[in-house]
């Protein structure tokens, strides 16, 4: 996968060189417990030289985060990234594929609160 991220780069498919980077790095903390893969921390991380500037450098991570959440290489779930795996990238983009009617879905939840969970049909106010 991290193959294939590289050749987009060389094509200019979406993808720059650093946001290969930024993810062998995501490839190399995914099963780190201790370290929690949010922007600070991947900044941190990336940092080469004593005297980088983080505010700068931390931009840089964000698009490029970015970028590779646009591209499906790594999924977002509240403040942490995660590297997706091939079977994972399928996943993820069938669901991005997969279209969603907004009248069935506002039914669905209005089943569920006044079917299920509020089962009152009067309101005393």
């Amino acid at each position: 996968m991290i193959d294939r991220c590289q050749e987009a780069a060389d094509h200019r498919d979406g993808i720059e060189q650093y946001d290969v980077e930024i993810l062998k790095l995501l490839y190399l903390i995914r099963y780190v417990d201790d370290v929690k893969a949010n922007i600070d921390n991947i900044t941190i991380l990336m940092v080469d030289d004593i005297r980088a500037d983080k505010i700068n450098m931390r931009q840089d991570v964000q698009r490029s985060l970015d970028r590779l959440v646009s591209q499906n290489y790594v999924s977002r779930s509240g403040d942490t990234y995660m590297f997706l795996t091939d079977d994972e990238q399928d996943i993820a983009r069938e669901i991005q594929h997969t279209p969603v009617d907004s009248a069935m879905v506002s039914q669905a939840v209005s089943n569920i609160i006044f079917g299920d969970l509020y089962q009152n049909k009067k309101l005393k106010y």
